[in-house]
């Protein structure tokens, strides 16, 4: 297979998995046509499997499988909108759940922060610490303690994730950012009256501003 037989291979994949693998493209699902609000059920079920990590380590075969797979959703989905299909909505809600994406991946890494501390603080303190460490990681300010190897190499992956993240809400802003500058000029063309030309048929108050 040649490389760019693999790699339209993969893109296939993706697009197939954003049209019809996804839970907003499932049939009766309760997220369809949703993505807001998979998004904002994302935030909630990351952050209470945060918790529920901080209470019970041993909930981690449960808990892991379920972050993964959401931190995959939320990269194959936001990938597919910027680099394969350019599908969004609205400039500023492809901005507001890029940005909630952004935090829940954060949530995502948390879980291992959780899972890699020494267990002897309080659970709020715990979930509170491991979120505020994986924010950093996650922006590659780093973070601010003394880390283990496993650690190490966690903050590392969550470093990448987060410079691809950045490429990946930088390009969507400039995507943005040209379509509402097309749209503008659509509109001044549309409203824009030409000069010296006047309809065969007006009423008074239009015949009156086109003849002035």
């Amino acid at each position: 297979m040649t490389p760019a037989a693999f790699w339209g291979a993969v893109e296939n994949w993706l697009r197939w998995y954003f049209q019809t693998g996804r839970p907003v493209a499932w049939r009766g699902s309760l997220f369809r046509e949703r993505k807001g609000l998979l998004v904002l059920c994302q935030l909630f079920v990351l952050a209470a499997l945060n918790v529920a990590l901080a209470c019970s380590p041993r909930l981690a075969w449960v808990a892991i499988p379920v972050v993964v797979y959401i931190g995959l959703e939320i990269l194959v989905a936001n990938t597919v909108i910027v680099f394969l299909t350019g599908g969004a909505v609205s400039a500023l809600r492809s901005a507001i759940l890029t940005l909630l994406g952004y935090f829940n991946l954060a949530q995502l890494f948390a879980a291992f922060w959780i899972l890699s501390d020494d267990g002897t603080t309080s659970v709020p303190s715990r979930v509170l610490t491991a979120l505020y460490e994986s924010v950093r990681t996650l922006a590659t300010v780093g973070p601010s303690m003394e880390l283990m190897p496993a650690q190490k190499v966690l903050a590392i992956l969550e470093m990448l994730i987060g410079v691809y993240f950045l490429v990946v809400s930088l390009r969507s802003m400039r995507r943005g950012q040209k379509r509402a500058t097309t749209e503008g000029q659509k509109n001044d063309r549309r409203h824009r009256r030409p000069q010296g030309h006047c309809p065969g048929m007006l009423d008074e108050t239009v015949a009156g501003q086109c003849l002035s």
